[in-house]
């Protein structure tokens, strides 16, 4: 159990040096060694050059020529962007003694989604896939069918689970086709 002064500590560091560690993530030659998204040979071929362990979380790493690390607004989270600016990773960072972690997520050109489309009221919403890239959306399914309102048998909310699932692999079919190389973190940025 705390005590108040353990307390106070403990939420003075929560303030404190969470802003501290992410200055400290956006200045230093360093990565976490947890990569999401990614693996050390796809940022190799980026241009990343990986040296020593820092510690148990963080890798030492030249980063690739013109990359560099953004403070977010947020105490967490620092933006990984490259020569142009774009946005390729976010690292996270929490610095608390009791909790401390550290990953980095690297973003790839080409992502898809599902999500709903039109009003939001049940009996009226449809849902479609979406495929996205840094630039904003590229492809958009056709709309699948509202969804079943709350009178509908159990066998139509299967089925139309079903169909709802069914659209990730639309989006995934059409980025095998148009991009085949979209999972490659290197692929198609230039």
């Amino acid at each position: 159990m705390f005590g108040r002064g353990d307390m106070e500590e403990v939420l003075l560091e929560t303030l404190v040096t969470g802003d501290v560690g992410q200055a400290a993530v956006a200045t230093t030659e360093m990565l976490p060694k947890e990569i999401r998204g990614a693996d050390k040979g796809g940022l190799e071929k980026l241009g990343f050059v990986f040296g020593e362990d820092a510690d148990d979380l963080f890798v030492r790493v030249a980063l690739p020529e013109g990359w560099s690390k953004v403070r977010t607004g947020y105490n967490l989270f620092t933006h990984l962007l490259d020569e142009k600016g774009r946005k390729r990773g976010l690292i996270f960072y929490k610095v608390a003694r009791s909790d401390r972690d550290a990953w980095l997520s690297m973003q790839k050109r080409f992502a898809y989604t599902t999500s709903r489309y039109g009003a939001h009221v049940r009996g009226q919403t449809e849902w479609v896939a979406v495929v996205m890239s840094d630039e904003g959306v590229v492809w958009e399914s056709e709309p699948l069918r509202p969804e079943p309102d709350a009178g509908s048998d159990r066998e139509g909310w299967l089925a139309w689970q079903e169909e709802r699932g069914a659209l990730s692999e639309q989006a995934v079919a059409w980025l095998d086709e148009h991009y085949p190389d979209w999972r490659d973190v290197a692929a198609y940025w230039d």
